[in-house]
């Protein structure tokens, strides 16, 4: 029985997985399907950049102070809400 990435995806975010790695050589299609799932379980979605940091796609700005990644982690731990 062939493996539906979308359900996969979806089913380790309800799962509350922590962190998940998608390692892939088509970063479109990979941000594509995370912004469906984050989408059907209508949760903010978040992406961090060395550049940027840690901000939600659909927001101009980014958290402050986290572009360094155990600072960005900090704040996804001290984060109140839920989020992709």
């Amino acid at each position: 029985m062939p493996s539906d990435p979308l359900k996969d995806l979806e089913l380790l975010i309800r799962s509350r997985h922590g962190l998940i790695h998608l390692a892939t050589d088509e970063e479109e299609r990979a941000s594509t399907l995370i912004q469906h799932v984050a989408d059907r379980l209508a949760t903010p979605l978040f992406r961090w950049t060395r550049i940027r940091g840690l901000g939600r796609v659909d927001l101009e700005s980014a958290a402050y102070d986290t572009e360094v990644p155990t600072k960005a982690f900090r704040h996804i731990t001290a984060a109140a809400n839920s989020a992709v």
